[in-house]
């Protein structure tokens, strides 16, 4: 199971850092809502004829996801806040706001979308996770660098050194 695990981090992650560089889209680009669900049914992940229901399907087989898609900008903030809050319960604080993950989110699977690597990303939580670790915003009390080292293969750090070199500066200080 571990090995499925890490794996699927090492897939998104690898997807995330390069999906800038493969995809033309600008960085600073923020896709909205009918974006990403028209490049969903554009890519057949969403049928062009769903409705309510076939996202209210997709939440109960935990496609997380393609449930993603469905929901409104309200919804997705509303679940990273509860989200954030059972990680600070845990122990863990995640500073950023909601809508920062949201935005990030939303962007992160639209790119995967374009790229053909969006069934390679694991789940919304998987997506979260490594944008708060990548981020430095995900303070369990591990040290960042260590943690973002244990999260992710070192090949893959070399890349985000090179894709994110502000963020990778500011957990490792070099």
């Amino acid at each position: 199971m571990k090995k499925y695990f890490f794996i699927a981090i090492l897939l998104f992650f690898t997807s995330y850092v390069h999906a800038f560089q493969a995809v033309d889209i600008n960085p600073e680009f923020q896709p909205t809502q009918e974006e990403l669900l028209g490049l969903a049914i554009e890519k057949d992940f969403v049928p062009a004829d769903h409705g309510e229901e076939y996202f209210r399907e997709k939440i109960k087989e935990k496609d997380t996801l393609l449930a993603w898609v469905g929901l409104s900008q309200e919804d997705k903030i509303k679940i990273l806040g509860a989200l954030i809050e059972i990680h600070r319960q845990e122990g863990t604080i995640v500073e950023r706001h909601p809508v920062y993950y949201a935005k990030e989110i939303d962007k992160t699977l639209y790119i995967g979308l374009r790229k053909g690597t969006f069934r390679e990303m694991g789940g919304i939580g998987i997506v979260f996770k490594t944008i708060a670790v990548m981020d430095g915003d995900f303070d369990n009390g591990e040290d960042p660098k260590v943690l973002l080292e244990s999260w992710m293969p070192v090949e893959v750090i070399e890349v985000f050194k090179q894709t994110y070199p502000k963020k990778y500066k500011r957990i490792f200080g070099e």
